[in-house]
């Protein structure tokens, strides 16, 4: 699975930034390659690849296949139940917007922080035994997204009706969507900024003590 990841790292050199991309390259696994990079500011205003990021894509893998695959084991939730993926995608749809989703919030979720997040993207599509849940939204909460999972997985396998969803995200009650699923199925798959520079980052007029973004 092809993955887009971006890191900082605060480098002194004079070395212009393709350089270090095309040095990083050439030490690398054949299986990680640096496609940019871009000098930003160091220190505080700088830029920040957490608190700066637009919106962060994760995908869930769910297996249903009879027995557990044993390549790509550690990167997939291995269930026992058919699930049904039309159904689930269909479910999918309604976290999509702006929602309060303090049901789906996790017990490290400070008592009085905001739980509006805005989801730009869900869905559940298929791929032969493997069911692939995608979410893109611009934060998340503690363990949001595998809550998110398990109350689709629970669609998906009969045990909850779709309006589960829309109840959840109507109900003020912290944490109400109490089920968890395992980590091992969740990969953060995608970060975007808003920013016009060379590697999709914002871009500085002036740029002096630096970090090198790099995607």
């Amino acid at each position: 699975m092809q993955e887009d990841k971006s890191g900082v790292f605060d480098q002194e050199t004079d070395m212009p930034p393709d350089q270090i991309r095309k040095a990083l390259n050439y030490h690398m696994t054949k299986d990680v390659r640096i496609m940019c990079a871009q000098r930003v500011p160091d220190g505080p205003g700088g830029f920040d690849p957490r608190s700066d990021a637009a919106s962060r894509t994760y995908v869930y893998t769910f297996n249903d296949a009879r027995s557990q695959p044993a390549m790509g084991r550690h990167f997939v939730t291995h269930v026992r139940a058919n699930l049904d993926a039309v159904i689930m995608n269909n479910a999918s749809q309604a976290f999509i917007g702006s929602h309060d989703f303090a049901a789906f919030a996790g017990p490290s979720t400070p008592e009085n922080a905001p739980t509006r997040r805005v989801v730009k993207h869900a869905s559940a599509i298929r791929h032969d035994d493997n069911i692939k849940i995608t979410i893109t939204a611009n934060a998340y909460l503690h363990q949001q997204m595998r809550r998110i999972v398990a109350v689709l997985y629970d669609v998906g396998r009969g045990n909850s009706p779709i309006s589960i969803v829309d109840e959840l995200l109507s109900s003020a009650e912290r944490g109400a969507a109490s089920n968890v699923m395992p980590a091992e199925g969740l990969c953060l798959t995608k970060i975007t900024y808003n920013g016009s520079g060379e590697c999709g980052l914002p871009v500085y007029a002036a740029v002096d003590s630096v970090d090198i973004g790099v995607r």
